[in-house]
């Protein structure tokens, strides 16, 4: 008798500009294999959060549909993104005394309890629990402290929350389609696990996710997450500073970018042009491609500056000595990287998809980080048997999910 197939895992990453679903199985430990992908335009979807739940809804229908194919795909768990300024993080710390004479498994869950009992408003759910590191007498900083001998036992955690209305809105989008969401992640956290690799993050690093409506920041070091925060602002706005200046609707300004824009004006050849249909207007006009490229380096430098004076108000704009990555859909132009080289005086690199057989066009394109990060998110909960949906469940089930972190991924 034939064994039975493995289950698949999916990922619905739903973003401002675009919804995408990747379905996967494994072919190892390590490496990935996609059996179904599909994408579609975002409606009703502003910042990263759902204002209509209709539109988003359809969009997701939309992308699922093209994702599973005639096929029925056998679909165990859903990882599905949340992002958006909603998204709630801190970190915080609990203390604990030491019963007995070396530090047990039940020591160690205690103190991730009382680190994680910081004040979350009614209005929010508990995402994540992230533990960053333990101190033991107040001078023995370790990751992993049971077995060891102390009368004092310190948590070191990452927090992550979000308003419970836009998890119930993405709920619903997802449950409309037929699905239940296994995994609720936060966005920044899976697009680390997919494009970062552990000497970046032991080092120092920030990743900058640039999306359609934000940009978002994580910093990790010592190998854990230890900093994230949402932006308003990403490619859309560019789109919008083109269509504005070039005097035609967004959808073209949106081509325009996508087929002649870059990041750096210096990139752009020189005396290069390209030609425009202006809304109301018969003839085309020409457009000069380094004018183009100001336009949008204006907006990209406006960017960069925003996430430089948001990491240095919480001192970390010298704390990343591997520098950073940038990934998501709106990193794809040429030069942003360079340019964000340029202005941090730091290495920057494009963070790609790693993990992934047989798909190229995933590959070598950011805006798939998330989705692939997601994957892996539900495939290490999958193998532990975990589920991190944390509203309306007992604290001790999530603490789990926080061990296994601790034991398999840090």
């Amino acid at each position: 008798m034939p064994a039975k197939a493995s289950p698949c895992v999916a990922a619905i990453d739903i973003g401002t500009s675009k919804v995408i679903v990747l379905i996967a199985d494994w072919v190892s430990d390590n490496k990935m294999r996609i059996v179904g992908m599909g994408g579609a335009y975002s409606n009703g979807i502003v910042k990263g959060e759902i204002l209509d739940v209709d539109a988003a809804c359809k969009a997701v229908e939309e992308a699922l549909n093209t994702a599973m194919g005639k096929g029925r795909t056998y679909i165990e768990s859903v990882a599905v993104s949340l992002s958006g300024q909603h998204v709630f993080s801190v970190n915080a710390s609990g203390t604990v005394t030491i019963n007995e004479e070396h530090i047990e498994q039940a020591d160690l869950e205690q103190v991730i309890e009382s680190a994680a009992s910081i004040p979350v408003a009614e209005s929010q759910v508990l995402l994540h629990v992230l533990p960053q590191f333990f101190v033991v007498d107040g001078k023995k900083k370790t990751k992993d402290p049971v077995g060891m001998v102390g009368m004092r036992l310190e948590s070191h955690v990452h927090v992550v929350a979000a308003e419970k209305t836009a998890v119930h809105s993405v709920e619903q989008c997802v449950a409309r389609n037929g699905l239940e969401v296994n995994h609720l992640v936060q966005g920044a956290l899976a697009s680390g696990l997919a494009v970062l690799t552990e000497d970046e993050k032991e080092l120092g690093v920030c990743l900058l996710d640039i999306g359609g409506g934000t940009t978002d920041i994580t910093v990790f070091a010592e190998g854990v997450m230890c900093y994230s925060a949402c932006l308003p602002v990403g490619g859309n706005h560019v789109t919008n500073d083109i269509a504005q200046v070039l005097g035609t609707s967004t959808q073209y300004a949106e081509s325009v970018k996508i087929q002649h824009g870059m990041a750096m004006v210096e990139l752009a050849p020189e005396d290069s042009t390209f030609e425009v249909h202006n809304a109301g207007r018969e003839a085309a006009e020409r457009f000069v491609m380094q004018d183009l490229a100001r336009i949008i380096e204006s907006r990209y430098e406006e960017i960069f500056q925003m996430v430089y004076q948001n990491l240095e108000e919480h001192g970390l704009a010298d704390c990343l000595p591997a520098g950073l990555v940038v990934t998501g859909g709106a990193s794809k132009l040429p030069g942003v990287a360079e340019l964000a080289e340029a202005l941090y005086r730091l290495p920057v690199r494009h963070g790609m998809p790693r993990r992934i057989i047989g798909v190229e066009d995933i590959i070598t394109d950011p805006i798939y980080s998330t989705g692939v990060g997601l994957l892996m998110y539900a495939k290490l909960q999958q193998e532990t048997e975990q589920d991190i949906e944390t509203a309306a469940r007992p604290r001790h089930a999530w603490l789990d999910h926080v061990k296994q972190w601790l034991a398999e991924h840090f």
